[in-house]
Formats: structure tokens, C-alpha cells, sequence
């Protein structure tokens, strides 16, 4: 299988596997047979059902990893008010 030679190619390889990989490449929403989902995407190009195949990755990657997102941004929130709570305390001891 050859490599992609456009950027646009790199940069939807790079999207599959750091945005969408986790979710469609190990089981998480859909499973994939690896060989056939990346023979679909390089001969097909872009172009028609390769952009929207593109899209539906994009869209389920970010889709997986946005529990993991929001539940960071709890715990720094929480955090950060338990900290400035913490310390007001001790200065109002």
C-alpha cells in the first residue's frame, strides 16, 4: 500500500489515528478491519465517500474522546475551587 504523497492525505492519516483511532481501530463505536478500512480511504481518495468517511471518523474520534475531555476539565475545576477554599479557610482560621 503506498504511502500518501498529498498533505491532505498525511493530515487525514494523522486524524485517524490521533483523533478518530482509538474509537474505530480498537472496537470502540464500530470495529474495522484495519487492511480494508485504509485500502477504502487511499484508493478512493478524498474525493466522494472518502470525505465523508473522513468527517464520520473525525466526528466519532471527537465523540470519544469527550467524556475524557469533560471530566478533566471537572476535576481541574473542582481543584482549583477546592484549593482557593482551602486556603481562605486557613487564612480566616
Amino acid at each position: 500500500m503506498p504511502l500518501p504523497q498529498s498533505p491532505t492525505s498525511a493530515l487525514f492519516l494523522f486524524l485517524l489515528f490521533f483523533c478518530g483511532g482509538r474509537s474505530f481501530l480498537f472496537g470502540g463505536f464500530f470495529s474495522f478491519h484495519l487492511d480494508g478500512l485504509l485500502r477504502l480511504l487511499f484508493f478512493q481518495g478524498l474525493g466522494g465517500g472518502g470525505r465523508g468517511l473522513f468527517l464520520l471518523l473525525l466526528l466519532f474520534g471527537l465523540l470519544d474522546r469527550l467524556p475524557a475531555m469533560a471530566s478533566a476539565a471537572v476535576r481541574m475545576w473542582s481543584g482549583c475551587r477546592w484549593r482557593v477554599w482551602r486556603r481562605t479557610w486557613r487564612r480566616n482560621r
